[in-house]
């Protein structure tokens, strides 16, 4: 089931990435009131940055389908599957993991979180990005490592596929995973850098969305693969 859902799953991320792009370039375009329609408000609801939107929705769809994917090679059970335990619970915490990331992306948590953070620890008080949420990026280095730390078993079991073929693919996914999903962290500090600044780079936020969703879709489709190789 999970497997069939790759191609589609894949079209509307490309969808959704050219429709955030689209938005952002045409958000100040006059069309945006023809024939008395806001058609930009229309756009919005495909645009992956907004909140509570068709595309935020899907976002937290390709998330949840990792989450499942995790499930599958953490709970999952084939003749030639035979992970350490240690491995397992690995991907069980994954599954949960990225189950919680899941209903961040339509909840903004981290955001929540971070605004908290702010308003409890003052380390930004008197600052221009007071109040944004960014001091959940304190915690980025400790999630890329559990994170690299999760690819790594990956890895390892990728190291028993006999096809070469399969192994190639299954790992190319895996490098880009782990190359893109972290560079998200870099351009939300490059983001709260300026905004310190007091200068606003509106891309970035675009640049941010589409690594998360095409990132989160490499690891999925890896998971993907891996199961179906050991017939989970």
């Amino acid at each position: 089931m999970l497997e069939k859902l790759i191609l589609p799953i894949f079209l509307l991320c490309l969808l959704f990435c050219l429709t955030t792009v689209f938005s952002h370039l045409t958000q100040d375009a006059n069309w945006n009131r023809f024939l008395a329609i806001n058609w930009h408000r229309i756009v919005e609801l495909l645009d992956l940055r907004e909140e509570n939107t068709i595309a935020t929705w899907f976002s937290s769809i390709v998330f949840f389908l990792t989450a499942l994917s995790f499930v599958l090679l953490g709970w999952g059970h084939a003749p030639h599957y035979h992970p350490h335990s240690q491995q397992r619970l690995i991907f069980k915490l994954a599954a949960l993991a990225t189950c919680l990331l899941s209903a961040d992306e339509v909840g903004s948590l981290h955001e929540t979180a971070g605004s908290w953070a702010d308003r409890s620890l003052t380390l930004l008080q008197d600052t221009p990005i007071y109040g944004m949420g960014y001091p959940w990026l304190l915690l980025s280095p400790i999630i890329v490592l559990v994170f690299a730390f999760i690819v790594f078993n990956l890895f390892q079991i990728t190291a028993l596929v006999n096809q070469v073929q399969e192994t190639v693919k299954i790992r190319a996914l895996l490098w880009a995973a782990i190359v893109i999903l972290p560079s998200v962290f870099v351009f939300e500090f490059m983001e709260a850098y300026l905004g310190y600044l007091r200068q606003k780079n509106t891309f970035f936020p675009v640049i941010e969305e589409l690594l998360e969703v095409m990132g989160m879709f490499c690891l999925y489709m890896a998971n993907i693969l891996i199961a179906r190789y050991y017939r989970l």
